[in-house]
């Protein structure tokens, strides 16, 4: 997809620089890729947050998202799966991640730390064993 889209802007330089009688120059940095998730870790933690917090908690994001996350570089070396956890409430006005006036809920980490907990203890069982834990 990266590739495709990178052709395609170089296209359009292309054209665009041909119409207008211009040179135009693109250059991409290298960034990071694609988060591709494992199946299988993602449903360990759908089923550990599930046990956790509440399948009636859960959104399922129903689409991939076009954001750049580092969290790809540790999926070059190991299976994993990234999830959202949602840190901002009413509790604290709510303003959105990466403004200047996010304030996490800290009830997030909590959350979080309980999920992560209780995913790495069901992922060290063997496969036969796993059940839903509740920490």
């Amino acid at each position: 997809m990266r590739r495709n889209t990178i052709e395609n802007i170089l296209e359009l330089a292309e054209g665009i620089g041909k119409l207008s009688s211009t040179s135009i120059e693109v250059e991409f940095g290298v960034g990071s890729g694609a988060i591709n998730n494992e199946s299988h870790m993602v449903e360990l933690v759908r089923q550990t947050a599930r046990s956790v917090i509440g399948a009636q908690v859960i959104e399922e994001i129903p689409r991939p998202g076009m954001g750049s996350e580092d969290f790809v570089f540790y999926l070059d070396h190991l299976p994993g799966a990234m999830f959202r956890l949602g840190s901002a409430s009413d509790r604290n006005g709510g303003p959105a991640l990466h403004t200047p006036s996010f304030d996490i809920d800290e009830e997030s980490l909590r959350v979080g730390a309980r999920i992560l907990a209780a995913t790495a203890v069901l992922w060290s069982e063997p496969e036969s064993a796993r059940t839903s834990y509740s920490i």
